[in-house]
């Protein structure tokens, strides 16, 4: 449209041509108009360049915000998930260790063993009474210890069950007391704190792992256990 006006430059040279005062006056008002134009035209392209600049940037800094978010709650999320496994892994190991070493308190022979170390300690007197009180789950062996114990002592034995899973052993003003779940107690701790010695081929979660912590656990039963408290009775 502004290529269509024309200007005192459009006038063909030679021409014979007559212009009013007026006429030039409307040329150059015709020609500062085109000037404006242009101008404007450039100032509107060039705002909207920076507008179009600074919604991109407004757009790359909060897609960026918005991506370290997502990424800071991945891995917070991820964080917790590591903690709550390895809590879990750890109640897991705990309740397997504890196992572990109730089984192997509970053993006849472990008890076997505890017996006899402990009559060979003690002054032999025929006439004394051996009193032994075992748990309910020992009562389906009751002849075999009986046996066992009649190798160990040839005085009167009085052997007598309770619903809890304590031993106590008692002749004359001697007594030896055993609780099993106090003892395991005790030991788990122990048991846990070493397998950050282990080898790292024994903490894989196979058939060499469980193996270990069996050998551990009689580690902790192959002498007299912590739990066992020998106490002088005076009737």
């Amino acid at each position: 449209m502004l290529d269509s006006i024309r200007t005192l430059t459009d006038v063909p040279v030679g021409e014979d041509v007559h212009l009013a005062r007026e006429d030039i006056a409307a040329a150059r008002r015709r020609q500062a108009l085109q000037r404006e134009a242009r101008r404007r035209a450039r100032e509107c392209v060039e705002q909207a360049q920076r507008e179009a600049e600074a919604v991109q940037a407004q757009a790359f800094q909060q897609g960026y915000a918005e991506g370290v978010l997502r990424a800071s709650g991945h891995l917070a999320e991820a964080l917790l998930k590591t903690q709550t496994l390895a809590q879990q892994l750890r109640n897991g190991l705990a309740q397997a260790a504890g196992d572990l070493l109730a089984q192997a308190l509970s053993r006849p022979e472990w008890l076997d063993e505890i017996l006899e170390r402990w009559l060979a300690e003690q002054t032999s007197d025929s006439g004394a009474v051996l009193h032994l009180l075992v748990p309910l789950h020992c009562r389906p062996r009751g002849q075999a210890l009986r046996e066992s114990v009649g190798r160990q002592w040839a005085g009167e034995l009085i052997l007598e069950y309770h619903p809890q899973d304590r031993y106590v052993l008692r002749l004359a003003d001697q007594l030896l007391e055993f609780d099993v779940e106090a003892t395991r107690e005790r030991l788990a701790p122990r048991l846990l704190a070493s397998l950050a010695n282990l080898p790292e081929t024994v903490r894989l979660l196979d058939q060499a792992s469980r193996q270990a912590l069996v050998d551990l656990c009689a580690s902790f039963t192959d002498s007299t256990p912590a739990g066992l408290a020998e106490v002088r009775h005076e009737d």
